[in-house]
C-alpha cells in the first residue's frame, strides 16, 4: 500500500507557544498564555512577570540536543532587560537599544533580531555536541546581574525553538505535541513506520527562509 506524505518535524520543542505548561520549568517567575499580540498576529503570546524579591527568575528546559540553534520571541512588557541562553553561557538583550551585550562566549554564538511592533528573535547557536539546558531570565540589569522588580512588570515571550544546525535556519515552527505542529512550508517526505521519524533529518535539509 502507498505510503502516506508527512510534512516534517523540524522544532524538536513541544508547546512552543505554551509557556504556562509544565514541560517549561519555571523558578520565581509567573507565566499567564495568551497575553498580548504575537508576531504571527495571533493572540498567543505568553507573559513573564518575576517575582518581586531579587534572584534568579527564569523559565528553563532540557534542550534534548547539541550542535543545535535555539530561539526565542521576546518584548518588553515594563522590563527593559531579558537574558536568554543555556547552562553554559548568555547574553542580555537591551529592549530600548534592541542590543545585546555579548555576541559570543564559551562557544556559543548569539544574535538578535528586530521585528515590527517592539519584538525582538534572540538565537543562540550551539556547535558543541552537548544538549545544555536552555534559560531565559527576566529581573535582570544591563550585564544580567539580578535585581528587584515590582512583581507587576515583565516580559512577553513566544515561539520557541530548537533545531539542528546543519537545517539551515528553517522558519518557526509550532508544535504542541509530536502529532500537533505546523506543516505549511516545510518539507514533505514519506512516512515509513512511525512518528518518531516524522523529523527533518530524514529527508534532508530544510531550504526556506525566516519567519
Amino acid at each position: 500500500p502507498a505510503k502516506p506524505v508527512v510534512s516534517a518535524l523540524v522544532n524538536r520543542f513541544t508547546k512552543t507557544e505554551r509557556f504556562a505548561d509544565a514541560v517549561w520549568g519555571k523558578t520565581l517567575i509567573t507565566v499567564t498564555e495568551n497575553s498580548a499580540l504575537a508576531p504571527d498576529g495571533t493572540t498567543s503570546a505568553n507573559l513573564m512577570v518575576p517575582n518581586a524579591s531579587a534572584g534568579g527568575r527564569y523559565i528553563y528546559r532540557n534542550s534534548g540536543i547539541g550542535n543545535s540553534s535555539t530561539s526565542f520571541y521576546v518584548k518588553s512588557a515594563g522590563l527593559q532587560y531579558v537574558s536568554f541562553g543555556n547552562a553554559a553561557a548568555n547574553t542580555t538583550l537591551d529592549f530600548t537599544s534592541g542590543t545585546i551585550n555579548k555576541t559570543y562566549s564559551i562557544g556559543m554564538v548569539f544574535s538578535v533580531a528586530q521585528l515590527p511592533d517592539g519584538w525582538f528573535k534572540i538565537t543562540c547557536v550551539n556547535p558543541l555536541p552537548t544538549a545544555y539546558q536552555t534559560q531565559c531570565f527576566t529581573g535582570v540589569n544591563a550585564s544580567g546581574g539580578v535585581i528587584a522588580t515590582d512583581g507587576v512588570s515583565g516580559v512577553y515571550i513566544w515561539g520557541a525553538s530548537v533545531v539542528p544546525i546543519s537545517q539551515a535556519n528553517p522558519p518557526y515552527q509550532r508544535v504542541n505535541t509530536p502529532t500537533d505542529y505546523d506543516t505549511a512550508g516545510f518539507p514533505h517526505y514519506l512516512k515509513f513506520n512511525d512518528a518518531a521519524t516524522n523529523l527533518v533529518g530524514a529527508s534532508g535539509g530544510c531550504a526556506s527562509t525566516a519567519f
